[in-house]
């Protein structure tokens, strides 16, 4: 099993169901871990990664990440 470091969350699962879908499989799992870490989570967006900005008076944000 591989686990990333630096990430903002991590499950443990295990497969419950596999569906064909056309070129991919879509597969269901049971979760069976979770953990949360303060890490910011990453966002995929409009062919970008982005991230979570909180905003102090309008609330969360997104802010793009152009590297």
């Amino acid at each position: 099993m591989v686990l990333l470091e630096h990430v903002a969350a991590r499950f443990a699962a295990r497969v419950v169901d596999r569906h064909p879908c056309g070129d991919h499989t879509l597969f269901v799992g049971e979760v069976l871990v979770f953990s949360l870490d303060e890490h910011a989570p990453l966002i995929f967006f409009g062919g970008r990664y982005g991230s979570v900005a909180a905003c102090s008076t309008a609330g969360p944000s997104f802010a793009a990440n152009h590297d």
